[in-house]
């Protein structure tokens, strides 16, 4: 869990969206069962289960697509939506 400890700290100080997905690719690929598991559940906030029959390029493709989605996309749609606190209007 160190491990996973890192990516999160690397996570929160990567400012560029292609660097983040290239650390999770990287993460996923290199850990092994179940640690992998326990990793994407708790980034996601939902349990995964992988199974023989999912080939493991189409779960690939959905686990980098749901968290580009979680890391990216959410935060950065909710912080577009807050009104600015200052004005620079006089």
């Amino acid at each position: 869990m160190n491990r996973f400890a890192e990516l999160l700290d690397r996570l929160a100080y990567e400012p560029g969206r292609n660097n983040k997905l290239r650390l999770l690719t990287n993460y996923f690929r290199t850990v092994e069962d179940p640690d992998r598991g326990y990793a994407l559940a708790a980034v996601t906030g939902f349990p995964v289960v992988f199974s023989a029959d999912v080939p493991i390029a189409l779960v690939s493709f959905l686990v980098i697509t749901v968290l580009a989605v979680a890391i990216v996309a959410i935060p950065g749609h909710l912080a577009s939506r807050v009104r600015p606190a200052i004005s620079f209007q006089e």
